[in-house]
């Protein structure tokens, strides 16, 4: 008896430590769980284009998400595709907002490693960025997705997917870093996912 006792006490403890809300001790005692999926968008009806030529060149291409809950991603998923050989290479970047626009990429978390565009198919695939240093949110903030193209090509880009019917949510394009962003769909959000799992 004096033993279940101390076992509860010392739960009891860790539940109320700094530590344990690090780590999550008391998750399974009813304490809060892992934030988990912070944000994602599982439906699409067309297509961004990045890397794409023309009047206004899309090197740069974002998208607004609102987290769900406080925590840290680690782990970017975005479904894409590619036009002709697609020779760029794309840098992804999760980034905080900017008086209603995504910040510029020197206040945001790049990914681990870019992605080379060439190795997209034709079809849409979940491809994954990581982001060893993590990158920290707040529930019920917005927050951007931000890709970058290393060149543009009227006839050799990608497709990001996104779905064009999100309240409160926003893609939007531009052509150099500092130029300005314009909408591309001020109710769209790409397909995507962001967690802070390590995956």
């Amino acid at each position: 008896m004096k033993k279940t006792l101390f076992a509860l006490w010392l739960i009891l403890l860790l539940c109320f430590s700094a530590q344990a809300q690090e780590y999550d001790y008391c998750a399974a005692a009813g304490g809060t769980a892992a934030c988990g999926v912070v944000a994602s968008q599982t439906s699409t009806s067309t297509d961004a284009y990045l890397g794409y030529d023309t009047t206004l060149d899309r090197a740069y291409l974002a998208s607004s998400f609102t987290a769900s809950c406080t925590g840290t991603i680690y782990t970017l998923y975005v479904d894409m595709k590619k036009y002709g050989p697609a020779a760029q290479t794309i840098t992804a970047y999760l980034c905080p907002d900017s008086s209603g626009h995504s910040a510029a990429v020197a206040s945001c978390t790049v990914a681990d490693v870019t992605l080379d565009a060439s190795t997209l198919t034709n079809l849409l695939v979940a491809k994954k960025f990581n982001f060893t240093t993590g990158f920290a949110v707040t529930e019920s903030t917005k927050y951007w997705v931000q890709l970058v193209a290393s060149v543009v090509d009227a006839g050799s880009y990608v497709g990001v997917s996104y779905y064009g019917t999100v309240d409160g949510q926003a893609v939007e394009v531009r052509d150099a870093e500092g130029s300005g962003w314009t909408s591309l769909d001020s109710s769209g959000q790409f397909e995507f996912s962001v967690t802070t799992a390590t995956e």
